[in-house]
């Protein structure tokens, strides 16, 4: 739902759930990676992408931290074990990169 706020691109949240979709159908081998930039996506917000993904049938997920040289004003969601845990426990694959 926040994929236009963040690339700044109308409609690119749509085309990205399309090629989803047809990854998805294609049976390939894949995996769904997020890069985490706390100023832009919070715990709530990467919450709700992973249920999405998880309802679309994703099972492999990685999240993975933006590398900005830009001091982070606002908390990094991945430093919250428990909450990555969550997470972890929703993907058959799940892994944190840094």
């Amino acid at each position: 739902a926040d994929y236009a706020d963040i690339t700044g691109v109308p409609g690119s949240g749509d085309k990205a759930r399309i090629s989803l979709q047809h990854l998805l159908d294609s049976g390939v081998d894949y995996e769904v990676r997020t890069t985490v930039d706390p100023q832009l996506l919070d715990q709530n917000q990467l919450l709700t992408l992973a249920l999405e993904l998880k309802a679309q049938g994703v099972n492999r997920f990685v999240l993975q931290r933006c590398r900005t040289e830009e001091p982070v004003t606002r908390a990094d969601p991945l430093r919250d074990k428990e909450w990555v845990a969550e997470i972890s426990a929703l993907f058959e694959k799940f892994e944190l990169r840094s």
